[in-house]
């Protein structure tokens, strides 16, 4: 009854996700007069005198929405929480990877959340405080004080010196937090694949599609990280030998080897190009095709909610994206729609 109580509010709230019609002409447009106009109709900005928007005020509203409909959805599990959190677990796994990349790579805190989806459990006020620490250590204790099953993929640091303590200065090892990451999200979420076929698919093609990323960034890295124990199990595409394959061989064999695993699917293509953004597009394409099959087959189970979110998630991405190039004068890409 609670997914079919969650899939009737989520098909009532997708009937507020903007039309790829309306998609399309945000993504059309080459100057701010005409993005924002076109955002107007669109839903995303007030009407009213036609003053340009910033593009991180158009990012917001996207991030906005879609938080919005995930309270929604969460005002109405009632004591059976347990599906709907795995989903939104998702989201804020990808936020705590924007973090640390953004972290990583010495970003202004305000730009370390770009593309996050705020949830129920980590609200914008938390990625904001997240997004705005100075250590991995710092993010591990505070979601740590707030009980975020994720906490344990910032702490202890991956590599300290002989006294336990991290060295100064040490530089923060991104991919090892982003396989931390992937492998705690695949053990919460495991344990809720009981809640539907929905789930169950969504998440092995999340692990899936994390694992294809490690194996390539693996095999591009080449150091001392054992891939034996950068692979997540859960997935139903990707087994373990030929993750460790595609992980200890060069880019070109990795590529080989992941494509014919992903044979048909958009990842297959994914994987020949640059990761992981390429990848990390293909596999939301994948997510989004899987769920609507579903949502036709089971209309009772989290298919809507699942093909909800992850719609909330593609288009606040395309009007980030739109909003960005148009700001900095890039070329609208015709190949790809209008997508840059």
């Amino acid at each position: 009854m609670i997914a079919t109580t969650l899939g009737a509010r989520a098909r009532g709230l997708a009937t507020r996700l903007c039309g790829e019609e309306l998609l399309a002409e945000v993504e059309r447009a080459t100057d701010a007069a005409t993005l924002t106009a076109a955002l107007v109709r669109a839903g995303y900005l007030p009407a009213g005198p036609a003053t340009a928007a910033a593009p991180a005020q158009i990012e917001r509203a996207g991030q906005r929405r879609a938080a919005d409909d995930l309270a929604v959805l969460a005002r109405w599990t009632g004591d059976h929480a347990d599906a709907l959190a795995v989903i939104m677990l998702d989201e804020d796994r990808r936020a705590l990877r924007a973090i640390a990349r953004g972290l990583a790579a010495g970003a202004p805190s305000d730009r370390r959340i770009d593309g996050a989806i705020p949830t129920t459990s980590l609200p914008r006020a938390a990625l904001e405080a997240l997004a705005g620490l100075a250590s991995t250590t710092e993010i591990a204790a505070l979601l740590t004080r707030r009980e975020h099953p994720l906490a344990i993929a910032f702490a202890p640091p991956p590599r300290t010196t002989a006294t336990g303590a991290a060295p100064a200065g040490a530089a923060i090892d991104l991919l090892a937090i982003e396989l931390a990451l992937a492998s705690a999200y695949a053990t919460r979420a495991r344990a809720a694949r009981g809640a539907g076929i929905a789930l169950a698919t969504h998440v092995a093609q999340v692990i899936d599609a994390e694992n294809a990323t490690a194996a390539l960034l693996l095999a591009a890295r080449g150091d001392d990280l054992a891939p034996a124990r950068a692979f997540v199990p859960g997935g139903a595409r990707l087994d373990r030998a030929t993750f460790l394959t595609a992980a200890r061989g060069d880019q070109e064999r990795a590529s080989a080897a992941l494509a014919t695993a992903f044979a048909r699917t958009p990842i297959a293509r994914a994987v020949t190009l640059d990761p992981p953004a390429a990848l990390d597009d293909a596999a939301l394409a994948w997510h989004l095709a899987t769920q609507a099959r579903l949502r036709i087959a089971e209309p009772h189970g989290l298919a809507p909610v699942l093909h909800l979110v992850l719609r909330r998630r593609a288009e606040a991405r395309r009007v980030r994206r739109a909003a960005w190039r148009v700001a900095l004068a890039a070329p609208v890409d015709v190949r790809a729609g209008g997508r840059p």
